[in-house]
């Protein structure tokens, strides 16, 4: 890992509302930035005195571990700054942030604030103890730890459900939310942390749902492997789309292989809009949960989440 000195800059903060922040934010005034509305950021709170060690960088941002200013560990995700200059990926990071601070509850961690860092955006949010479920997958595909039990992989996929569920049926008058959709769940968005549940630490997808219905994206998902046939041809989506993803993960969690094979994007969009993704292995078939990752993936009707969820822990 790389370790780099913090330089945080954020203006004094003020206070703000602790009745709609249950993490105490401080608000800055940041009319100045640019996005063509009257917009309020929050200081960060890190130790500027510490070191920062850098996760993992991706395409749009950067994610660091550091110490807050009262000694907690924390993750900051930074915008990359190239990107700092187009108003539309300013607002989407905004979007983010605010997604994931309104999301806060047991398994989604809190962001404790949002500023400047290093010459861009930032938001800082809880640490999580652990690693990411890919990291799990990608272990166990090499064989490096032993196969998941079926019944443990239904109860982190169920519990994971119920907090998609809340997160669909969050309403937040102030902030015009009606819904939360997350437009395909990835399992390097989930983390298992050292209490055995499963984390969503990532919102980059998420958007906010209008009479139960998400509007499609703007771009096609980066990945497309755990998305649904309609958010691939660019349709509105609901619960399903979700509900899909969960189904996807669980197949993979049983099955020990990826479901979607395809190298490149149009080889995965094929295999998905085609309906040849899925397919019955002998784990699929020994474990009892054909029934329920059919039923995931829309091959037995509509069928509602926390329903789905409940009869998944009993099976």
């Amino acid at each position: 890992m790389n370790v780099a000195e913090s330089t945080v800059r954020n203006k004094e903060p003020l206070e703000g509302d602790p009745r709609e922040n249950p993490f105490a934010f401080h608000w800055e005034n940041a009319s100045d930035d640019g996005l063509g509305m009257s917009d309020e950021l929050s200081a960060l709170r890190v130790d500027e005195a510490q070191s920062f060690h850098r996760l993992k960088s991706e395409e749009t941002f950067s994610d660091w571990i550091g110490r807050g200013q009262g000694g907690e560990p924390l993750v900051i995700r930074a915008l990359r700054q190239p990107l700092y200059d187009l108003p539309i990926c300013r607002a989407d990071f905004r979007e983010e942030a605010t997604l994931m601070r309104l999301a806060r509850g047991a398994d989604v961690p809190g962001v404790y604030g949002f500023g400047h860092w290093r010459g861009s955006l930032a938001f800082s949010r809880e640490w999580v103890a652990g690693e990411s479920l890919e990291d799990v997958l990608l272990r166990r595909r090499r064989g490096e730890v032993e196969a998941l039990h079926p019944r443990l992989a239904a109860r982190w996929i169920a519990d994971l459900g119920a907090t998609v569920d809340r997160l669909h049926r969050l309403r937040v008058s102030g902030y015009d939310v009606r819904g939360i959709v997350l437009r395909g769940i990835r399992p390097s968005a989930l983390h298992l942390g050292a209490n055995g549940r499963l984390w969503l630490c990532d919102l980059r997808e998420a958007t906010r749902m209008r009479e139960g219905v998400a509007p499609p994206a703007a771009e096609p998902p980066e990945d497309l492997r755990y998305v649904c046939p309609s958010q691939v041809l660019g349709l509105g989506l609901g619960a399903a789309a979700d509900l899909y993803s969960l189904g996807v993960i669980l197949w993979e969690l049983i099955s020990d292989e990826p479901m979607v094979r395809g190298v490149t994007a149009l080889d995965a969009y094929d295999e998905i809009v085609g309906r040849r993704a899925y397919r019955v292995t002998p784990a699929l078939q020994r474990s009892g949960l054909r029934q329920m990752v059919e039923e995931a993936l829309g091959y037995h009707g509509e069928v509602s989440l926390l329903g789905w969820c409940e009869r998944l822990r009993e099976v």
